[in-house]
């Protein structure tokens, strides 16, 4: 009986340390794609916000356009 014991102590002993290395190995790469993720959504952000800033300066620059356009429609009329 000891033998049996013995044998069966041990199988769960393995299957636990088994079950250990798994849960181990599930969070590091649940934490490396979480890393990764976030790594994106930064350099998301910051693009957005490159491209915010550029499309106000081609607004502005739109803006300017046609306010000369107008000047020199009303310089031409006069």
């Amino acid at each position: 009986m000891s033998i049996m014991m013995q044998l069966s102590l041990y199988q769960v002993i393995v299957l636990l340390l088994s079950i250990g290395g798994a849960l181990i190995g599930i969070y590091t790469r649940f934490n490396n794609q979480m890393s990764l993720m976030a790594a994106r959504v930064t350099h998301l952000e910051k693009d957005h916000t490159e491209f915010q800033t550029k499309l106000e300066e081609i607004s502005k620059g739109v803006s300017e356009i046609l306010l000369i356009l107008a000047e020199n429609q009303i310089r031409s009329k006069s």
